[in-house]
């Protein structure tokens, strides 16, 4: 089990680096304009669909069976705000470092996340 994990989590990080080869020939191929504007914010959106359903149908009720609902509020809350306040600081510091930062932000608590999924429900493990 432990080299299928490493497979998915591999597999997962490596969706990072796919996308970012094709954000960059995207952005140094397709002219600017309006129509690369909403393709920007169609992707963006989609997403951030996938993300809040992952949240909504995985992670979620595996909270719910393990923690009440006020830690749980407390838990999802404090991770909100963390995020928010580090994401405003990377927006006004810029630069590539940034956007590092910001990838790796969003992927080790995935990480840990779909780690822990594995160890207690393989298949919503494998659906996340």
């Amino acid at each position: 089990m432990d080299k299928e994990i490493i497979l998915y989590a591999w597999f997962s990080g490596f969706t990072v680096f796919i996308g970012g080869v094709l954000s960059f020939f995207f952005q140094k191929y397709f002219p600017s304009g309006k129509e690369k504007n909403e393709i920007i914010h169609f992707l963006m959106a989609f997403g951030g669909g996938i993300i809040l359903s992952a949240l909504a149908l995985v992670l979620v009720p595996k909270a719910l069976e393990e923690l009440e609902l006020i830690p749980l509020l407390i838990s999802f809350s404090a991770g909100a705000l963390a995020f928010m306040f580090l994401s405003e600081y990377l927006a006004k510091k810029g630069g590539q470092m940034a956007m590092l930062m910001a990838m790796l932000m969003d992927y080790i608590p995935e990480s840990i996340a779909l780690g822990a999924l594995f160890t207690s429900n393989k298949q919503s493990a494998v659906l996340l």
